[in-house]
């Protein structure tokens, strides 16, 4: 937190270091002087924000005038920023005459300046196929999203969204306070139906009870794909002799197939062992 603000009428909100606009967090019950008259005629307006221990950590004083909307922004009568943990607020008045009021007091003001840092990785193949046929039917990802370290502070919501490359989310994991450190995608939607064929992110959010929201971040790009490779193939003769008499030396063998990884060709003979591989990459060569 890097401001908190509470307004004459007992709204609290915080501002967060790299947020852009404040988050009001309550509403708390003011409670007024016995000699209010002689606050607004005058005197010394004493606003102290205390530790756990009950130690002062800052102090304002505004003379001559009514208790005025105070911003505190963590930091101590030094300029030093606290430690994490929670503090009481509490407004204190004396008048021209030297009355002085009973003090008011907000109790149960949560410090943290903590920001834990998310992670996502994956930690199988980057290719899947949730066919059921026992191979890479699902990947992996291992996850971090920490629980605050410190008491005064705690992992408010977790997400990890399973998304295409325009953004559209197919399945969502989300909690509160404890994350999984790893998560095993099936390849199915919130609904149970299998996700089209494609490229996908894991795309993950958190957010801290103290207001900090971690920068989301994304996995690497995943592709899950359920059509098996295909390739035809058609010899120019099935009986050949390579004597080199110009007559039927060689066999051609004009073959085509899906783009893939890598294909490998591979001759066997009569008793299916190999006699002659081909790595043909990617493409298949006619």
């Amino acid at each position: 937190v890097s401001t908190l603000n509470i307004t004459q009428s007992g709204r609290v909100s915080v501002k967060v270091n790299g947020g852009n606009e404040p988050v009001e967090v309550g509403q708390l019950e003011l409670f007024r002087f016995p000699n209010a008259v002689g606050l607004k005629a005058g005197g010394d307006n004493l606003y102290t924000v205390t530790n756990a221990s009950g130690n002062p950590v800052r102090k304002y004083v505004f003379s001559n005038g009514e208790p005025m909307s105070l911003v505190w922004d963590g930091a101590d009568d030094s300029g030093n920023e606290v430690p994490d943990g929670i503090y009481t607020y509490k407004i204190s008045a004396t008048d021209k005459a030297g009355n002085t009021s009973e003090n008011a007091v907000i109790s149960n003001i949560i410090f943290s300046a903590e920001k834990p840092v998310t992670s996502i990785a994956i930690t199988s193949a980057k290719d899947f196929s949730p066919n059921g046929d026992g191979v890479q039917d699902t990947i992996n990802f291992a996850l971090s999203i920490p629980k605050p370290q410190s008491k005064s502070n705690a992992l408010s919501t977790w997400s990890v969204k399973i998304n295409d490359t325009n953004g559209k989310t197919y399945r969502t994991y989300t909690g509160t306070e404890t994350a999984p450190s790893l998560i095993t995608f099936d390849g199915k939607a919130d609904d149970g139906s299998l996700i089209p064929e494609g490229n996908y992110v894991a795309v993950v959010n958190a957010k801290y009870l103290n207001g900090y929201e971690p920068a989301e971040i994304n996995s690497p790009v995943f592709n899950m794909d359920i059509t098996k490779p295909t390739a035809q193939l058609k010899p120019s003769v099935k009986t050949f002799s390579p004597d080199g008499d110009g007559n039927s030396d060689t066999v051609v063998i004009t073959q085509t197939a899906s783009v893939e990884k890598n294909w490998k060709g591979t001759i066997f003979n009569e008793k299916n062992l190999a006699v002659k591989t081909y790595d043909l990459g990617s493409t298949v060569p006619n």
